[in-house]
């Protein structure tokens, strides 16, 4: 049965940048079609999991680790993320207890990366726009 990063995967497409509410409309929509539902809760952690470009989040949900995705604008509108259009992000699994014990016992190679103060505070703003109840 196709999950919600499945649902999230196949709700935006490449150049194609949607609003968080939009996004969350369509993955809810997705899931409806597939036969499946997803909390809110879990769609919002995905949406968050999946971002290249926030910085915590593989510490936060290392399953993600490696698999993000979504790239965060500024405005706090989605899109898929493309190393060649977007900002220099960590490399898939360069970040994150994962990686870090990949990276202790194969090389000491660093990871570059690129972030934007302005993106972190973005994430920070779709938390706090979540029903009060998700929050805790």
């Amino acid at each position: 049965m196709p999950s919600c990063r499945d649902a999230v995967d196949a709700s935006i497409k490449a150049g194609e940048i949607v609003t968080f509410e939009e996004l969350v409309g369509r993955i809810k929509d997705k899931g409806k079609s597939w036969g499946r539902t997803s909390s809110d809760d879990t769609i919002y952690q995905h949406l968050m999991g999946l971002v290249v470009n926030l910085p915590p989040a593989p510490y936060h949900w290392p399953q993600f680790d490696g698999k993000q995705f979504l790239f965060l604008h500024e405005d706090g509108r989605y899109e898929r993320y493309d190393p060649d259009t977007h900002i220099q992000c960590r490399p898939k699994g360069s970040v994150g207890p994962m990686a870090q014990e990949k990276q202790e016992s194969t090389s000491t190679e660093k990871s570059p990366g690129v972030f934007s103060r302005n993106l972190l505070k973005r994430g920070l703003l779709v938390l706090r726009r979540m029903p009060e109840k998700l929050r805790r």
